[in-house]
C-alpha cells in the first residue's frame, strides 16, 4: 500500500522540490545568528555550541528545531557560522527573548571576545 502526503511544490531554475505541507500551522520563525568565530577558539566554540549553548535553547521549549550551517566564505579573521532556531510563532519568539534571551547572552558571553555576531528575525516561506 502506498501512501500518499499532501506536499508542497516548491519550483526552483530548472527543477522542482517537493516538501510536506503543513495546513495546520503559520510559516516558521527562525531566529539567525550570524557568527564569525576566531580559528583559534573554533573547535571549542563549536563543540560548546553543539552541546551547550543548542541544548540549553532548546530546553526552554520555545524552539522545535536547530541547525548549524557553515558559511561557504574564505575569511582571514576566523570562520563564519549561521546558527538557527525555529520556532512555530512569533509569540513563541518574543516569549523566549523576554523570559530567556538575557540568560542565553550571558551563557555565550563566554566567547565575547572571539566572535562577532549579529542576529536576525526571518519567516519561512
Amino acid at each position: 500500500m502506498i501512501e500518499i502526503h499532501k506536499q508542497k511544490q516548491v519550483k526552483f531554475k530548472n527543477s522542482v522540490y517537493f516538501s510536506p505541507w503543513r495546513d495546520d500551522e503559520e510559516p516558521m520563525i527562525i531566529y539567525n545568528t550570524t557568527i564569525n568565530i576566531q580559528k583559534d577558539a573554533h573547535d571549542e566554540w563549536l563543540n560548546w555550541m553543539k552541546n551547550v549553548y543548542l541544548q540549553e535553547a532548546m530546553n526552554t521549549g520555545f524552539f522545535v528545531e536547530n541547525k548549524i550551517c557553515k558559511v561557504l566564505i574564505d575569511e582571514e579573521q576566523g570562520i563564519t557560522y549561521s546558527v538557527q532556531l525555529s520556532c512555530k510563532t512569533m509569540d513563541d519568539y518574543q516569549a523566549f527573548k523576554q523570559q530567556h534571551a538575557p540568560r542565553m547572552q550571558q551563557l555565550a558571553s563566554k566567547y565575547a571576545n572571539k566572535l562577532v555576531a549579529f542576529s536576525t528575525l526571518l519567516q519561512e516561506v
